[in-house]
């Protein structure tokens, strides 16, 4: 007889605060990284390896997690992930060379598949009315660490050496320990034996609808969340030039630009989540995702087709606020999946998640491979009549 266990009805907003705080020290890295590398015993293309390691071993470890929560509950393991991510974190401040930071963030990699699983097993566990917005409210408070290791880290770089700013960052993770050590599993025994570890994969490519959202939330992470934010810099010194653009009288470089806008991907998932599962909640999420997908097709042709900076800065942020909505909704979507399977749910949530981390490691590369060839214009044309077939096949693999 298997055991379920999940934690507590209202833990998962102390969840995502113990989320929030383990995402500090990675987010600082996306940053300080490129600009401290060479006093780390790194070089520019170690740099790029290290930012994406972490990513590609998920493939493997997010499954491992759920066959871990499946077998021994989520307080303990919880606990264990976030110590671990405490520590790897302070370990960026202590390393130097390139093999003992790989090891870091093959660990934090691991660290990270259990860390964010227990957030979607709660939505799960939520009733359907409420489980778009608590979805929501638990993504918002997430990405609350990975803004202010990206804000406050990169301010204290500038003001202090980059092993201090880990320290310090490491500090702000390991307030998230206690607050995982008062979490409490609540037992839920049924009749139904654990499911083997081998339907990670049957799920993945067997189940139609979750191979619908998975494959819409790994073309969301890919057209949008990678290759549009790891171009975006690029077109903008295309579109203006290296003289920035001017408003009231004001001039701002490419650099200040791309920086604000890509800032605005995370700040519109922290404004947007409630108010998005709400709305999932209330519309239901397929008249809601067909919102959020014409206005992600709409930016993305937008950006392809006007040579406008105007409509340019309009449609990037229109992009990365339809992206986070339909991140929130298309996780909604699995957590609901995951909810009608007495067998099999952590699965659900751990193949959810390997197609996010599909999308988001493969965009940089695809983006550039692409950019060899067809110009950024072209590129994001092609995006965005990609979002619309996919978002057909979405449609149709979901109502089967």
């Amino acid at each position: 007889m298997g055991k379920r266990l999940s934690l507590e009805a209202g833990s998962d907003l102390l969840t995502a605060v113990v989320v929030a705080c383990s995402l500090l020290g990675d987010s600082f890295l996306y940053v300080g990284l490129p600009l401290t590398y060479n006093t780390l015993g790194l070089n520019l293309v170690s740099v790029g390896i290290l930012l994406s390691v972490n990513r590609f071993i998920r493939f493997f470890s997010n499954t491992w997690a759920s066959y871990i929560y499946d077998k021994h509950g989520v307080k303990l393991p919880f606990f264990i992930a976030i110590c671990v991510g405490t520590l790897t974190t302070l370990s960026y401040g202590l390393l130097t060379g390139f093999i003992m930071f790989l090891l870091a963030r093959v660990v934090w990699g691991v660290s990270w598949s259990f860390l964010r699983i227990p957030g979607y097993l709660y939505a799960s566990n939520a009733p359907l009315a409420q489980r778009g917005k608590r979805m929501g409210l638990y993504q918002s408070i997430s990405v609350i660490g990975s803004l202010c290791g990206t804000l406050v880290g990169g301010f204290l770089l500038d003001l202090w050496d980059f092993r201090l700013v880990i320290f310090v960052l490491a500090c702000g993770s390991a307030i998230g320990i206690p607050i995982a050590f008062s979490l409490s599993d609540v037992p839920q025994l049924d009749d139904a034996p654990r499911a083997p570890i081998s339907m990670n994969l049957k799920l993945i490519f067997g189940d139609f609808k979750m191979f619908g959202i998975g494959l819409v939330t790994a073309m969301n992470g890919l057209l949008i969340g990678s290759i549009l934010t790891s171009t975006l810099s690029l077109y903008l010194l295309e579109l203006v030039g290296e003289g920035g653009i001017s408003v009231f009288e004001i001039t701002f470089g490419i650099a200040t630009l791309s920086s604000f806008l890509i800032a605005t991907r995370r700040v519109s998932r922290l404004a947007l989540g409630p108010f998005v599962g709400s709305m999932s909640d209330f519309l239901g999420r397929q008249k809601t995702l067909i919102i959020l997908f014409s206005c992600g097709i709409i930016s993305m042709a937008l950006l392809g087709l006007s040579p406008s900076i105007s409509v340019v800065v309009f449609a990037v942020v229109l992009a990365f606020a339809s992206s986070n909505g339909l991140g929130i909704v298309l996780a909604t979507e699995a957590s609901d999946l995951a909810a009608i399977h007495d067998e099999g749910r952590l699965y659900i949530i751990s193949s959810y998640v390997n197609w996010i981390d599909l999308g988001s490691a493969t965009g940089p590369l695809i983006a550039y491979i692409l950019r060899l060839g067809i110009p950024f214009r072209t590129m994001y044309l092609g995006a965005s009549v990609t979002l619309f077939a996919v978002a057909i096949f979405h449609q149709y693999a979901m109502q089967r």
